[in-house]
């Protein structure tokens, strides 16, 4: 397929390889066929939080309406697909957003909002971690720009540690590798997301400690995903768009009203022990809301922890569209989270 450059983002030669499939799997555009049938390429990170994005197709009524999703091992690859213009719609984290508006705009907005909690620090079987200061000298590993790999940076700073140079540091691609690290003790803690920490507690070889726990969320952010269009879909695209949203609300209200049809659904997208979901879900709560400030708020404490190089809180206001969400439910933008 024919690929844009992008110019504001730089990868590596692995990570354009590893995206290769996923991108020819997209598509090369939203498009309507004959019979006007629309297309969405959409993209996802399996996360249980986020399933009802993924169930979202089972809520759209129109069937000139198709929605392909895609899954991606990390947002950071999703932002890639996005910015080259082989996705019409995905989730994405509002730091990963931050990161991008550094060095320069983005080509999406967020539509509604998706996710908050769903991050877990876990500390290795047998490895003695009481307090951040005993993280020091531990082999440490997340996917580096990743929700959890940022929130673990900021707490750290709170706490008086730099992630890269109090730990040993690892940077892997995704959870599967983490999961395996712990189990073989290559690593002594990681940063990861839910299903797979639920994974990590319940099987054993993985804990939370109290403290950390209390301090991962108030030290960096809880709120961290959201739904995003792409701009090009929602000026083309507005009555789909809205269609769209229309069963995005209907999904969320049915996995937040309706537990087994949730574990169920998930585990039909991504296989996982069921008792894993039970154990996820307790971390995680979906949302279709967009806190404005909260999202403002990521982006302000990403400067100032230093993990992005000027204040882009301004910018980042600018990225939300309360519009076609507020149109598809008939809830204000103020009842949606604008401030």
């Amino acid at each position: 397929m024919r690929r844009r450059s992008v110019p504001t983002l730089v990868i590596g030669t692995a990570v354009v390889t590893a995206l290769a499939s996923v991108l020819s799997a997209c598509g090369e555009s939203s498009s309507s066929s004959g019979g006007g049938k629309v297309v969405i390429r959409a993209g996802w990170v399996p996360t249980v939080h986020t399933t009802h994005w993924a169930t979202t197709s089972q809520f759209v009524k129109d069937s000139n309406i198709e929605i392909k999703l895609s899954p991606f091992k990390s947002n950071n690859e999703m932002l890639v697909a996005m910015q080259s213009g082989s996705l019409d719609m995905m989730t994405m984290g509002f730091n990963n957003t931050a990161t991008a508006l550094v060095r320069g705009p983005v080509n999406y907005s967020y539509v509604a909002g998706a996710a908050e909690g769903g991050t877990r620090l876990l500390v290795r079987k047998g490895v003695k971690v009481s307090s951040w200061k005993d993280l020091r000298g531990k082999r440490v590993s997340s996917v580096r720009g990743s929700t959890q790999y940022q929130q673990l940076a900021l707490a750290m700073r709170e706490q008086g540690l730099n992630l890269d140079k109090d730990t040993k540091f690892s940077n892997v691609a995704g959870a599967p590798d983490m999961l395996l690290a712990l189990q073989r003790g290559d690593v002594d803690a990681v940063s990861l997301w839910e299903p797979q920490a639920a994974e990590a507690v319940r099987k054993g070889y993985g804990h939370e400690v109290p403290a950390l726990r209390k301090d991962l969320y108030e030290d960096s952010f809880r709120l961290n995903t959201g739904l995003a269009a792409s701009d090009s879909f929602r000026k083309k695209h507005p009555k789909e768009l809205r269609a769209v949203l229309q069963g995005y609300d209907k999904a969320h209200k049915k996995i937040t009203s309706d537990e087994d049809w949730w574990l169920t659904e998930f585990g039909k997208l991504a296989v996982s022990d069921r008792k894993n979901l039970q154990e996820g879900i307790k971390n995680v709560s979906p949302e279709t809301s967009v806190d404005k400030r909260q999202m403002v708020e990521v982006a302000k404490r990403l400067h100032r922890g230093g993990q992005i190089s000027k204040d882009v809180s301004a910018e980042m206001a600018k990225t939300v569209d309360y519009g076609p969400l507020s149109k598809a439910t008939g809830r204000s933008p103020a009842k949606l989270g604008d401030s």
